[in-house]
């Protein structure tokens, strides 16, 4: 193919009619322009391959500096500024299994959980698929809760993770115990199962397939330090959305002035 045609097919690259735009009856009218290639691409990724037992849920952000009223601004990511997606992926290979694009309020999530709050509401609509199948989940405070457990293992799937001390059903004890460096304290609610350890500082977590075991680990100046398993298996299986953020850095598309479903359609 030439530059010359390819440069006119992308210049006028589209994926839906204007023409048959309805915002009344569409699914996601905020995403219009990019509805087709979203369900495209999430069909095709569950289709493509069986994900391994675990899988971590974490947010993405897609660098983007067009104008864009949903654009998000988050201080701790390589882009800062973009196109906020929650992806779930599976934690060895950092493949992508299922995404949803934040768009404020109006983001799209199953309406069978619109009792939870949104946090818990995007795990059980990114994990429908794989619901009853035995999966193991990873997140992070963001999303653990005792609540979303109660509710994952009533649907055969384990969760792992930090926790906030501050959320509902945490123990006031737990919050208020105070340990020195190296020691650990757990509660046991059937599965769930709460710990609290102190590294440098306190590290709160919560799981349904760990109890409050410390393990040898080696450190710098060949001394052998404990840690929990669950922060070591933490750390093993969290970063699969890390992963796939630094694959995709391997192709960026950086132009500034690009519309967001040619940037979006370039870079997934």
């Amino acid at each position: 193919m030439s530059y010359r045609r390819f440069h006119l097919i992308h210049r006028y690259l589209h994926f839906s009619d204007d023409t048959k735009f309805d915002a009344k009856t569409h699914e996601c009218p905020k995403l219009q322009k990019l509805w087709p290639i979203i369900k495209h691409l999430n069909t095709r990724y569950r289709e493509t391959i069986t994900p391994e037992r675990d899988v971590t849920i974490d947010e993405s952000l897609m660098l983007y500096k067009g104008r864009l009223h949903w654009k998000q601004y988050i201080p701790l990511k390589r882009s800062r500024f973009g196109i906020k997606s929650f992806i779930l992926c599976e934690s060895k290979s950092g493949y992508v299994y299922q995404l949803i694009i934040y768009t404020g309020k109006d983001t799209l999530f199953d309406d069978n959980n619109q009792h939870l709050c949104k946090s818990s509401q995007v795990v059980m609509t990114l994990m429908q698929p794989l619901l009853n199948k035995g999966y193991c989940l990873t997140t992070d405070n963001y999303y653990t809760s005792p609540e979303l457990a109660d509710i994952l293992i009533n649907r055969r799937t384990d969760i792992y993770g930090t926790l906030k001390l501050t959320r509902k059903d945490v123990p006031k004890e737990l919050q208020k115990k105070k340990l020195k460096l190296g020691e650990i304290c757990a509660y046991q609610r059937g599965k769930v199962c709460l710990i609290k350890w102190m590294d440098k500082k306190a590290v709160s977590l919560l799981s349904t397939i760990h109890n409050p075991i410390m393990i040898e680990v080696p450190s710098y100046k060949n001394e052998v330090r404990k840690k929990p398993k669950v922060v070591m298996e933490y750390n093993n299986t969290m970063g699969g959305v890390d992963r796939m953020d630094q694959h995709l850095t391997n192709y960026p598309v950086t132009k500034k002035r690009n519309k967001i479903t040619k940037k979006y359609s370039s870079t997934f």
